[in-house]
């Protein structure tokens, strides 16, 4: 299982020069953080659901969006084609009552209408609308998701941790069925994760 390391990652880091320099203890927690500073520029980012849950939209647009693969940094974008049906996060949607408003990241903005196992929502318009939730989204074209998560090997007490690695099931948009084995992508909300085989990813760093 490869977590994507970068060489020499460490030694790019001012962050940890300064720890090596204090002679303090480096902890693995201080090591993720810095190997993980390169790819917050070289890496494309896809949108990625657990608990998924498919809303309905009434009265939305069929469309089709350009979204680039990083806010900042040149990587490239896809285009996704919607259509009023969408995979959004259990845990962010059960947070909203009906009446809510909420937008769909890059998208536009929503009304939850019912809430519960078999949620809806209206359209509300394009525009954005400041101090609303903006929830992820993955039409239903999106692909199944599972990533390897690996923990510390011992607790505390140096007892060994048999919860050190877990199996994360969930969807991710169908971009992310193009990355080759080996790649390295963000999921905001996860974290990197490298493609460490054709139906598995592992997480490298949060």
């Amino acid at each position: 299982m490869n977590r994507g390391w970068q060489i020499n990652a460490e030694l790019d880091s001012g962050e940890v020069r300064k720890i090596v320099a204090a002679k303090e203890d480096q902890s693995l927690a201080d090591l993720l953080a810095a190997n993980g500073l390169p790819l917050n520029t070289r890496c494309g980012q896809r949108a990625e659901l657990r608990r998924r849950m498919l809303l309905a939209v009434e009265g939305a647009p069929e469309k089709t969006v350009t979204l680039p693969f990083h806010p900042t940094a040149d990587l490239g974008s896809r285009s996704i084609r919607t259509a009023g049906r969408f995979y959004l996060p259990g845990d962010d949607l059960e947070k909203l009552s009906a009446g809510s408003v909420f937008r769909l990241i890059d998208l536009y903005n929503l009304e939850l209408v019912e809430s519960g196992e078999t949620p809806r929502a209206k359209y509300l318009g394009d525009g954005l609308v400041q101090g609303t939730p903006k929830l992820q989204w993955a039409t239903l074209a999106g692909v199944r998701l599972s990533v390897l998560e690996p923990g510390l090997l011992f607790d505390d007490a140096g007892k060994f941790n048999e919860g050190s690695l877990k199996t994360v099931e969930g969807v991710a948009e169908e971009a992310a069925s193009g990355l080759a084995v080996g790649e390295v992508v963000q999921f905001p909300r996860f974290g990197f994760c490298r493609k460490d085989s054709p139906e598995r990813m592992v997480l490298a760093h949060k």
